[in-house]
């Protein structure tokens, strides 16, 4: 997987009068987003924690699949590495790794 180069959380939101500002970590302006897409602008100033919390959830599918890599369980290990390739390409289209 490659460097990752979005900018770093927290992201702050800002709502002026008719526009919603996401902010850095250093108060630099990342973005705006029109007041009536509020629920855009959170979803963009959590993208860094979610993307975050995924690369761990990815961690913890491929320390199972090898604990249990001689299981009696070929299905729920087939399940695992499905999952563990659509963790991969989702943390690849989020870092532009893609």
């Amino acid at each position: 997987m490659g460097t990752s180069k979005h900018t770093p959380g927290p992201l702050a939101l800002l709502r002026a009068r008719t526009l919603i500002n996401i902010k850095g970590a250093y108060g630099e302006q990342i973005a705006q987003v029109p007041v009536d897409r509020e629920a855009d602008a959170r979803l963009f100033a959590a993208a860094p924690y979610l993307l975050a919390e995924v690369k761990e959830f990815r961690r913890t599918v491929a320390y199972y699949i090898e604990v249990e890599k001689n299981g009696d369980d070929p299905e729920g290990a087939r399940l695992k590495r499905m999952k563990l390739a659509m963790l991969d390409d989702l943390i690849a289209q989020a870092t532009g790794a893609a």
